[in-house]
């Protein structure tokens, strides 16, 4: 962005020797613009080296003016990130300064090993994405206990997961806890 007249001044010295008109004749400087945008890579380049605020602007001035017929913008957005991933470029913080790259870590923890944090954490989502609840009672001990699911076989599967069994006796079935024998 220029902000004096000496930086304007400039910038249009700059274009005129590069046989471009001036910063005041917009409607010809921008299709001009475009027009020197080579390929795909060139404008994902200089939409990723754009101020990630006027992006969108810059997108939407040079895109019908262009050579070719431009992706989405967030198309480019995803591949400058995946390369900036694969070449593990520095990350910029929100105040401007870099920070190390680092490949995202994921926990592949059984629950019980992981965090009492992430284990709330995980039960809280689904909580909230449920539908419905299972609730079981052990006919041996009367232990109770509710597994949301988001239909009725996603809870009877989580009761199975955490050790609940349905036992048949004399043609009736009961659910037995998993503390129970």
């Amino acid at each position: 962005m220029i902000h004096s007249r000496k930086q304007k001044s400039l910038v249009n010295r700059l274009l005129g020797s590069a046989g471009l008109p001036s910063l005041d004749d917009g409607t010809m400087l921008i299709p001009q613009l475009a027009f020197l945008v080579r390929d795909h890579d060139h404008y994902r380049d200089l939409l990723m080296a754009c101020d990630p605020g006027e992006r969108a602007t810059m997108y939407s001035a040079l895109t019908p003016n262009l050579r070719f017929i431009a992706r989405p913008l967030d198309v480019y957005v995803a591949e400058a990130g995946r390369a900036a991933e694969a070449r593990q470029l520095p990350i910029q913080n929100e105040d401007g300064t870099l920070r190390a790259f680092n490949v995202p870590e994921f926990d592949t923890r059984a629950p019980e090993e992981k965090s009492p944090d992430i284990v709330l954490a995980n039960a809280s989502i689904e909580e909230m994405m449920a539908k419905g609840h299972l609730h079981l009672t052990c006919k041996k001990c009367t232990k109770q206990e509710s597994f949301p699911g988001t239909d009725l076989p996603d809870a009877v599967r989580k009761a199975r997961d955490a050790g609940w069994t349905y036992n048949e006796i004399e043609g009736t079935g009961i659910e037995i806890c998993p503390e129970c024998p």
